[in-house]
């Protein structure tokens, strides 16, 4: 793991960390993880963390209706 990982790490166990806490993940020195509601955007932990559209939503509504076949 390089430094990046490491970082990425203490990032998303500092956002479990104060959601677990108060209920709210977002905390000084951490990514903002915006309440949404609808799905339509997403918190994507990777190289960078930030909050971007999810692009997939169409084929998470496919593959709701093609459960329990």
């Amino acid at each position: 793991y390089g430094e990046r990982d490491h970082e990425a790490a203490k990032q998303i166990a500092g956002a479990l960390v104060s959601f677990a806490r108060c209920g709210d993940p977002n905390g000084e020195g951490l990514p903002a993880w915006e309440a949404t509601g609808d799905g339509t955007r997403v918190l994507e932990l990777g190289e960078s963390v930030h909050m971007r559209e999810e692009r997939y939503l169409p084929l998470y509504a496919i593959l709701d209706r093609m459960q329990g076949y």
